[in-house]
């Protein structure tokens, strides 16, 4: 009962109270109450326009805002959340397919409680999207077209993550499914109808993504169409001798480009793409870069007359054009104002090659820029930068690095999906070197540890990876999350395996489990004592609730305590003590109370609502029984 209490609590009173002259309404509890005076010792002045942006970044993220992994923003460090705030599984397993992980649904049963603003938590959930949206409100006006963009291309996947979310819930509702969709696509609409958004091709180029993925082809193809077709490219790739003009501009419009090729060639995305690829289309779109021909006047004969030549110009303006931005950035001229994002260019130039020689010319494209990269000197931070957690002038190359392995990635999986044959050694390759660009990349994690979960020999492999991971002293929680997950896909394999002969033949497998068992422990115990990461809040949840089912509440508690030495701010684990060990109520509310942790339900309100229950009966059984 208590449990139930203060969870609802929790949810229903989670943000400060707010005087409203209108309401008579008075505040319950006086915790709730904050005034301008207890927040003033906090309050700082940023004058640098980056930390401010970087400042308000990481608060929407903090928020629960989603952010893409997989773009190529080349003036912001990659976002790695701190290790004491992953708590709930949906912190760290973002965008994962559960069929592809049943383990994922073995992690999240361990936890009695969803994460705070889940799709359980509808009243919370509601709340927490109004505030966000109000900080949007606020923020946006006051940054440059620069940070505008990246504000609201975050708004735009916040709301396109939540028709997602809607669209893979269990409740699925095609009808209201439906208006969901018209109410996204008036959004996309109304922000790209403002004046300083109606030239701003990033967020034509999502809009237009969007109407791809939700299955209008055909009107996807008319905005990238419409919108292309405004700009004259007929000097976009030009270098003349005074080099070329790079401004942001440019690399919007061969961003472009490349997210129209790509999804023409079926290389982007799997849902609303054509079961048939369009190759011709997509090698005609990347043909309209130099301005010679229009996007409107593609045809199945005329491309095939005089396809060509104009690849063949093309492609030399193409490369070109890297060969030029690649010396600018190896030769450091472009430090101070990182402009220089040369991710989309490769990755036109690599798809040209993919559809017109072959899928080793294209590798080829990704290789050569990436080794010219990688000869990059990094820079030492300064310790204010490091201390501080400012941008710095290399914080964009390694941006850069990981968007441009993340296009290669992208083109490997298309290129096996539709050859069979394909070896899986590349793929392999490949993202083992993009991990030691991003290791904390959870999308990366989900392709390795899925395409070495295929075979038990490929599955040591990937176990040996973790292993040697962990042992570097620089573990992340995501890593150390998907070292877990990895584990415990075992387990679930191997006792659905024994469920299912049991069914069959109605007897028990003389298969034991517990070297399974022993194997979760010990890299749980692993990841807990690791330094990085001793402070996550999430391991130890994970570690507890799976102590408790194997080994039951005497060994569990030993664990608990352990937790709250390393994680006592956390409410979460206390609450999962509680629900673990019923009888010693008493002993953790104390500890609750001794860390200032708020309890919102007292254990002498629940004294009496228990007397007064107790009276209750006692006076209606006297009611029943006159006598």
């Amino acid at each position: 009962m208590w449990l139930d209490v203060e969870k609802s609590r929790d949810l229903k009173d989670w943000l400060p109270w707010r005087y409203q002259a209108e309401q008579d309404e008075e505040c319950e509890d006086a915790d709730r109450m904050v005034a301008f005076d207890d927040v003033t010792p906090a309050l700082f002045r940023m004058t640098d326009v980056r930390t401010k942006y970087r400042l308000i970044y990481e608060f929407l993220i903090f928020l629960g805002v989603p952010y893409d992994e997989k773009s190529s923003t080349t003036f912001l460090p990659q976002t790695r959340r701190k290790s004491y705030l992953v708590e709930y599984a949906e912190d760290v397993f973002t965008n994962i397919n559960v069929k592809l992980f049943p383990s994922l649904t073995f992690i999240k049963e361990k936890f009695p409680v969803p994460s705070f603003f889940s799709e359980v938590n509808q009243p919370a959930q509601k709340q927490l999207y109004q505030i966000v949206n109000n900080v949007f409100d606020l923020v946006i006006p006051t940054f440059t077209e620069e940070f505008r963009t990246q504000l609201h291309l975050l708004r735009f996947g916040l709301e396109i993550s939540r028709l997602r979310t809607k669209m893979n819930s269990t409740e699925y509702n095609p009808v209201t499914l439906k208006t969901e969709v018209k109410q996204l696509k008036n959004f996309a609409k109304q922000l790209l109808q403002r004046d300083e958004n109606r030239n701003n091709l990033r967020l034509w180029c999502q809009y237009a993504k969007l109407e791809w993925e939700l299955g209008n082809v055909d009107d996807s193809r008319n905005v990238f169409d419409r919108v292309l077709g405004s700009h004259d490219c007929s000097h976009l790739l030009e270098i003349n001798v005074n080099g070329a003009n790079l401004n942001s501009n440019i690399f919007d419009l061969i961003r472009m480009f490349s997210t129209y090729a790509a999804l023409e060639a079926g290389v982007l995305g799997n849902e609303g793409v054509p079961k048939q690829p369009n190759k011709q289309k997509s090698v005609h779109v990347l043909c309209c870069m130099t301005g010679e021909d229009t996007l409107g006047s593609f045809s199945a004969e005329t491309q095939a007359a005089g396809r060509s030549t104009a690849v063949l110009r093309v492609r030399q303006k193409i490369k070109s054009f890297v060969d030029y931005v690649l010396d600018i950035i190896v030769n450091d001229e472009c430090r101070e104002e990182p402009r220089c994002d040369i991710s989309e260019a490769t990755a036109c130039y690599s798809l040209l090659q993919y559809l017109t020689v072959g899928p080793r010319a294209a590798f080829q494209v990704f290789d050569d820029v990436l080794g010219r990269l990688d000869k990059v000197k990094q820079q030492e931070t300064s310790p204010d930068q490091e201390e501080e957690g400012l941008y710095t002038p290399f914080d964009w190359l390694v941006a850069c690095r990981g968007a441009l392995y993340t296009s290669y990635l992208q083109l490997v999986v298309h290129h096996l999906s539709t050859d069979p044959s394909a070896p899986l050694s590349l793929l392999r390759s490949v993202t083992h070197r993009a991990l030691q660009v991003s290791g904390d990349s959870s999308w990366l994690l989900q392709l390795l540890v899925q395409l070495e979960s295929s075979s038990y020999i490929a599955a040591g492999r990937l176990r040996k990876y973790f292993n040697q991971r962990l042992a570097e002293g620089t573990v992340s929680a995501v890593l150390a999350a998907y070292a877990i997950l990895l584990e415990a896909g075992r387990k679930v394999i191997v006792e659905n395996r024994l469920q299912m002969a049991l069914d069959e033949q109605g007897v028990h497998s003389c298969t034991n489990t517990s070297g399974l068992d022993n194997r979760l422990r010990a890299v749980l115990e692993r990841c807990v004592m690791s330094s990085p990461v001793s402070h996550c809040v999430l391991l130890w949840r994970i570690y507890l609730r799976f102590e408790f089912d194997i080994r039951g509440a005497r060994r569990a508690k030993t664990l608990f305590y352990r937790a709250l030495q390393q994680c006592g701010w956390a409410k979460s684990i206390y609450m999962d003590g509680v629900a673990m060990f019923p009888d010693s109520l008493q002993e953790i509310v104390d500890l609750m109370v001794e860390k200032e942790l708020r309890v919102r339900f007292p254990l002498e309100e629940l004294d009496l609502l228990l007397e007064t229950e107790a009276e209750s009966k006692k006076v209606l059984q006297e009611l029943e029984d006159p006598t």
